[in-house]
């Protein structure tokens, strides 16, 4: 009986640590990398252009880095559109955030308002929250793609 307990728990242990392992080896291998940079003009500032695109194609998962003029932002591209040798990233809407100063934070606007946003590698950069005219601006992104 103890030895049937015993090699129970020999196998569930064995089982559970090339569970960990594998997960480990998943964790490793998920890696982001910068593949694209432009500037706000669109100019190339690093990176390819041309693997960018390659990725979109290849479904890869692309996530984005903006800077707008108090905040910063990293955001998953939900939904990519190839147009006219260009990528552009919409945005997964969020909460509307109001940033403030003294101390900083950065809280909710109304709730269930959201913030809706689009970038593209030609530097345009459009964004509005609900009840609002979005705006236009240029900016420079940074595309990172998962590998």
């Amino acid at each position: 009986m103890w030895r049937q307990l015993l090699l129970v728990f020999v196998i569930i242990t064995g089982a559970g640590c090339a569970t960990l392992k594998v997960a480990g080896d998943d964790a490793q291998k998920s890696q982001w990398r910068l593949v694209y940079a432009n500037d706000e003009q669109g100019e190339p500032v690093d990176g390819s252009k041309a693997a960018l695109i390659d990725a979109v194609r290849d479904g890869k998962p692309v996530r984005v880095y903006t800077r707008g003029r108090r905040v910063e932002h990293a955001a998953d591209a939900q939904f990519l559109t190839i147009f006219e040798g260009e990528v552009f990233a919409q945005l997964t809407p969020i909460e509307a955030q109001q940033p403030e100063t003294d101390p900083a934070r950065v809280l909710f606007r109304n709730p269930g308002q959201k913030w809706r946003s689009i970038v593209g590698t030609n530097g345009f950069v459009t964004a509005f929250m609900d009840g609002r005219d979005p705006n236009e601006r240029n900016g420079a992104t940074r595309w990172f793609v998962e590998d």
